[in-house]
């Protein structure tokens, strides 16, 4: 008789577990779009502004690529979220255009478009 509880509970937890992970499964996405960038500044800038977005788990600009990864939670923001802070920290994204005041304080290395 015990046994047959410590089975039904084994049953109830197991069940309980797999429920748990297909949710979050499902609340967390990953995904990647292009941001204009140059150099390490823009790395750095670029990657702090999307983590700073409630919901965002993991941002990875690649210099080369001028492609981020970002891996976030639809519980708690969008992806058009994301890149309308990266936008506001001077980055044009390949959804949103920074505004001219944002580019403009940009650090003159970082300045990707000759003619804003």
């Amino acid at each position: 008789m015990k046994s047959i509880f410590i089975a039904m509970g084994m049953v109830f937890l197991l069940t309980n577990a797999n429920q748990s992970l297909a949710q979050q499964s499902k609340t967390k996405v990953k995904t990647s779009f292009h941001v204009d960038g140059v150099c390490e500044m823009c790395k750095a800038r670029i990657e702090t502004a999307a983590l700073k977005v409630k919901g965002v788990r993991m941002a990875i600009w690649d210099v080369d690529t001028k492609t981020i990864s970002v891996v976030y939670s639809t519980k708690k923001t969008t992806e058009d979220n994301i890149h309308q802070a990266i936008a506001g920290v001077g980055h044009n994204t390949s959804k949103v255009s920074a505004t001219a005041e944002a580019y403009n304080a940009l650090h003159e290395c970082c300045k990707y478009n000759p003619n804003p």
